[in-house]
């Protein structure tokens, strides 16, 4: 069951990557100001990019431990360690950002800062690092806050459901029911999309990302909606 919505990613608008970024914007100047220190120039002179990263989104940030374990393998992450990968995050947007750091020459790794959904905006504002990446969607109520780079890729909403509620489950209106339970991650636009369209289902916040898919399959809830290369991925 696909629902329309375009879905973009984060990369800086100032330089061209694969995603879209959000970085703090700044007021437009109508004079020179030769003592004007930009953000690009912060990166230069400190040497390393600070980029701010959820690590609960696959296929673009998912952040790795000692015991995370990885499909092709069932035992534990005891070789391949964070060190080994120069970081704790893994994913699409984290080489990205690798390489947005190689472009620009930098000498030190980049240093990947935690943050959540619900704060990604206020946490580039706020300074606590310079981009934010890892599979994020231009909005509007984001965009009034933050810059966004083009948009890489955009997709749509899609219901995870288990197998065996196929045929129970086939649109938007049979998902939205009177004792149908949507599971969703808090404080991005999966939340903000069923708060919107769902009115009669019981809407289950699970504060763990990566457990929305598990809480399905264990009968948690019925459903969870998501971006669809999120699944497809």
């Amino acid at each position: 069951m696909k629902i329309s919505q375009k879905t973009p990613i984060l990369i800086a608008a100032w330089l061209s990557q694969a995603h879209a970024e959000i970085y703090q914007p700044t007021q437009p100047q109508l004079w020179s100001a030769p003592n004007t220190t930009s953000l690009l120039d912060t990166i230069l002179s400190r040497g390393y990019l600070k980029v701010g990263t959820t690590g609960d989104y696959k296929p673009f940030s998912y952040s790795i431990t000692n015991t995370t374990r990885f499909p092709s393998s069932n035992t534990t992450n005891s070789t391949l360690t964070p060190s080994s990968f120069n970081t704790s995050y893994i994913g699409a947007d984290i080489d990205a950002a690798q390489a947005l750091s190689n472009a620009l020459n930098l000498p030190h790794p980049v240093k990947f800062v935690p943050t959540i959904w619900a704060n990604l905006t206020k946490d580039v504002n706020a300074g606590k690092f310079d981009i934010a990446m890892g599979g994020i969607t231009i909005t509007l109520e984001r965009a009034k806050t933050v810059f966004f780079s083009t948009a890489t890729q955009r997709t749509g909403k899609v219901a995870c459901i288990r197998c065996s509620d196929a045929s129970k489950f086939t649109s938007l209106d049979s998902l939205d029911r009177e004792g149908v339970v949507v599971v969703v991650n808090p404080g991005g636009t999966n939340e903000k999309f069923d708060r919107a369209n769902l009115a009669r289902a019981t809407i289950k916040v699970v504060d763990d990302n990566n457990a929305v898919f598990r809480a399905v399959l264990d009968g948690e809830g019925d459903a969870m909606i998501t971006d669809s290369i999120e699944v497809e991925l």
